[in-house]
């Protein structure tokens, strides 16, 4: 019967699995360095800025959602406003892939009739949202950004049927609503934007609605 010699590698491995614990303290040291020099290195590349703030102004259309509505009522248009909050940043980037967080929150009020072929109607909509978005600086000029919240509205319809006397009702209703927009920054405090927006109430009867909207936002 042959018997095997054992190999330099072999010698090798067998010792380092004996010995093993002595190895450990050092490769730990090892580690260490490692991260703690990486850490320094993300810390010196990182852009940081403190607390600002944003004011969204713009002008939008809509259309409901749902094929029932949009045959009976039209969009004409609306206006919002509101603030954005960007808390204290760290970028590994600076000049692209900057994710941010930021909390937006907005006022918003639209305007709609009634289609001729079904009644004479008038629709108006005061609406307060508040949610959470991140944005992707892809350069320092173009951005784009999605978000969501929740969303509270007041409808006011006054309508008048074909054979039939005038009606005006009030509804109140939650939503949630799902954005996602552009951004292209034109000074350091006034940037353009071109967002779209889903609205689907949870509260059964009021009008869920795609709102395009563009406008500025000027930095304070």
């Amino acid at each position: 019967m042959m018997k095997l010699r054992p190999t330099s590698l072999s010698k090798s491995v067998y010792f380092i699995m004996k010995n093993y614990k002595m190895f450990l303290i050092p490769l730990g040291i090892l580690f260490l360095t490692s991260a703690s020099s990486l850490h320094s290195q993300i810390l010196k590349n990182a852009e940081q800025t403190s607390l600002s703030a944003r004011i969204p102004i713009g002008l939008s259309w809509w259309t409901p959602a749902d094929d029932d509505w949009r045959q009976s009522l039209a969009g004409i248009a609306g206006v919002r406003a509101g603030i954005e909050l960007f808390p204290v940043k760290v970028g590994l980037t600076p000049e692209n892939g900057i994710i941010r967080l930021y909390g937006r929150a907005l006022v918003n009020w639209r305007i709609g009739a009634g289609s001729k072929s079904t009644y004479s109607a008038l629709f108006n909509e005061f609406g307060i949202q508040a949610g959470l978005f991140a944005r992707l600086n892809i350069t320092r000029q173009h951005g784009i950004y999605a978000g969501a919240g929740p969303l509270w509205a007041v409808e006011l319809h006054s309508f008048k049927p074909k054979y039939g006397e005038k009606k005006t009702m009030t509804q109140r209703g939650t939503a949630i609503f799902c954005t996602v927009g552009y951004n292209f920054q034109l000074k350091d405090k006034l940037s353009l934007f071109l967002e779209f927006d889903y609205e689907h109430f949870i509260t059964e009867g009021l009008v869920n609605v795609i709102v395009p909207a563009a406008g500025i936002t000027l930095g304070l």
